[in-house]
C-alpha cells in the first residue's frame, strides 16, 4: 500500500489531537513529520486566553455601540413621525451621568456602598483599566470610565434622590467621602438636602423632596448638577 503523503499524515495527527487522543510528536509515524506536530501542539491551545478576553471586551464594547447607533436611528425617525421616544437601554434615562474617573474600579466600589449601587456592566481595556462600565443606582445609572489620555479624568456634580438622606450621607462618609453639611430641612429647595465630596473628587447633593409630590412619572435618582459661571444665558 502506497505511503500517505506527509500532509495526509499530519491531518491525522491533528485529527487526533482534536479528539483528545494527543499522539505524541516523536511516535509520528514519518520522522519528517515530528517537527511540524510539534508545531501543531502548540497551535491547539491558541488562541491564548488574554487574547480571547480583549476580544470579548472588543466585540462588547461593538455591540453596545450599534445598539446605541442603532437605537439612535429609531428615535429620529420615530421623532420625524411626531412620536414619543422610547430608544434608551433599560435602566438609563435620557441624560445619564458619565463620570471619567481613576480608578474607576474603587469608584464603582465607593457607589455600591454609599447608594446601594449595583454594577451592571464592565468592559475591561487591553491593560486592566476599565473602558465602560455601568452602575445602577434606584431608576437611574453612572456610566463610568478610567479614560485616557485623550479623555482625562472629570469629575461631576450629581442631584441624588434618595428614600433616605441621612442615612445615605452616613453611609458616604464611611465610604471616605467628606462632608460639605448634613442633612437639613431648610435648604432653599424646600428638601431635605445634604452634601458630600466623595474620594475623587465628585460632589453628591443628597435629597429627599418635601412639600411637593413629584408627577405621575416619578423621581429621576439620578440628575446631573451643573455648576456654571459667568454664564447669564
Amino acid at each position: 500500500m502506497a505511503k500517505s503523503s506527509l500532509a495526509v499524515q499530519l491531518d491525522e495527527v491533528v485529527q487526533a489531537m482534536l479528539v483528545s487522543l494527543q499522539p505524541r510528536p516523536e511516535e509520528a509515524p514519518d520522522r519528517d513529520l515530528a517537527s511540524l506536530a510539534l508545531v501543531a501542539q502548540g497551535l491547539r491551545n491558541l488562541p491564548r486566553q488574554e487574547f480571547r478576553a480583549v476580544l470579548k471586551s472588543d466585540l462588547q464594547r461593538r455591540a453596545t455601540m450599534s445598539e446605541a447607533l442603532a437605537g439612535t436611528g429609531a428615535a429620529r425617525t420615530e421623532q420625524a413621525h411626531g412620536g414619543e421616544v422610547h430608544y434608551q437601554r433599560p435602566g438609563l434615562t435620557a441624560i445619564t451621568p458619565y463620570i471619567i474617573v481613576r480608578p474607576a474600579a474603587q469608584f464603582m466600589e465607593f457607589l455600591k456602598s454609599s447608594f446601594d449601587g449595583i454594577e451592571r456592566l464592565r468592559m475591561p481595556s487591553p491593560d486592566g483599566s476599565i473602558m465602560h462600565a455601568e452602575v445602577a443606582i434606584g431608576n437611574g445609572a453612572i456610566e463610568v470610565s478610567d479614560g485616557s489620555e485623550q479623555y482625562p479624568t472629570a469629575p461631576a456634580a450629581i442631584h441624588l434622590y434618595v428614600d433616605d438622606p441621612d442615612a445615605t450621607y452616613a453611609r458616604t462618609l464611611q465610604a471616605g467621602a467628606t462632608s460639605f453639611y448634613a442633612p437639613t430641612d431648610d435648604h432653599p429647595s424646600g428638601d431635605r438636602w445634604g452634601a458630600v465630596k466623595d474620594p475623587f473628587g465628585n460632589h453628591w447633593y443628597i435629597a429627599k423632596p418635601r412639600g411637593w409630590t413629584p408627577g405621575p412619572e416619578g423621581l429621576r435618582s439620578v440628575q446631573p448638577y451643573l455648576h456654571l459661571r459667568g454664564r447669564t444665558r
